[in-house]
């Protein structure tokens, strides 16, 4: 008989071996086993999917955790507003820059939908891992589910702001302001939208470990994203960019995201094909990558939380 433990029978383990194991059902019984975990990323979307059942309970967990503020669910309009508003006044009168053919405020409202998604997903991504310790240390599961989860809020704040891009665009367009010639590219927004998603779970994996290490670091993620608005052109176009310069924007993975962003759904010029295919490279790297180093301290610190 091999001495490998069989992962569809009971193995007894002590209290302090628990956080290497994950609890599942056993195929074709009502018996639940104590399986080993298993390593890499391949394996990683194998226990994905066998603990899909959880991921619901995980998802409406950080919904409604979202809301527990002062003013709850009002948020989910005056952060946006207040955020857009800002926006024109620097864009438009401080800074004085031309968007060209397209009003200001739409090509703004435009920009800004896709960067509720950046923005949100990582304030939420970063803080999942801290806020689910209570449920780490009691149920077992992939840990890799709470930053997934973490997207539920994230994708309903970044409707609002979406229905509100939408509801600015119907606005020009009833006015004949600006009525960009309907074509087959408006369904690139979607492919852009799990590029973004994608490059979001790459930081939050890095993010989310460093605040269960040192709290203070949602703080300066906070830092880090108005760093990163000014370095992505989100509220201004690219051409703005002196030409000498544009090039080490395009570096920046975001930035093709939110140039096809654009041209998807205002009909703005596309950006070098060499940005679009370094920006997917680039953040399946960093995605492969950040999974690799979240897995490495999900034992060691995520599972001492």
């Amino acid at each position: 008989m091999s001495n490998s433990p069989d992962l569809h029978e009971k193995t007894p383990v002590t209290g302090s071996q628990a956080a290497s194991f994950y609890s599942g059902r056993n195929r074709g019984t009502d018996e639940w086993a104590i399986r080993p975990r298993r390593s890499g990323l391949v394996n990683l979307f194998k226990d994905l999917w066998d603990y899909r059942g959880i991921f619901g309970f995980i998802a409406a967990r950080a919904l409604m955790a979202s809301n527990r503020r002062l003013l709850g669910a009002a948020w989910l309009v005056i952060r946006p507003a207040i955020t857009a508003i800002v926006a024109v006044q620097v864009v438009g009168k401080v800074l004085g820059i031309s968007t060209g053919a397209v009003p200001l405020v739409l090509f703004i409202m435009v920009g800004l939908a896709l960067w509720w998604l950046v923005a949100a997903g990582l304030r939420y991504g970063t803080r999942a891992v801290t806020k689910g310790r209570d449920l780490i240390r009691r149920v077992n599961f992939p840990r890799v589910m709470l930053l997934l989860g973490a997207f539920a809020p994230t994708l309903v704040e970044f409707a609002v702001v979406f229905a509100a891009a939408l509801a600015t665009f119907g606005y020009f367009t009833y006015t004949g302001a600006y009525v960009p010639a309907p074509d087959w590219h408006v369904f690139a927004i979607l492919p852009v939208l799990l590029l973004v998603m994608a490059l979001v779970l790459a930081l939050s994996c890095v993010t989310s470990v460093l605040n269960n290490i040192a709290t203070d670091t949602a703080l300066t993620v906070n830092y880090g994203v108005s760093f990163l608005l000014v370095a992505t052109p989100v509220a201004y176009p690219l051409d703005a960019l002196p030409k000498d310069w544009q090039w080490a924007f395009l570096l920046n993975p975001l930035t093709p995201a939110f140039e096809v962003w654009r041209w998807a759904l205002l009909g703005t010029p596309l950006p070098p094909w060499w940005s679009i295919a370094a920006g997917v490279l680039l953040t399946t790297i960093l995605l492969a990558g950040s999974l690799i180093f979240f897995l490495r301290w999900e034992q060691t610190i995520l599972d001492r939380s």
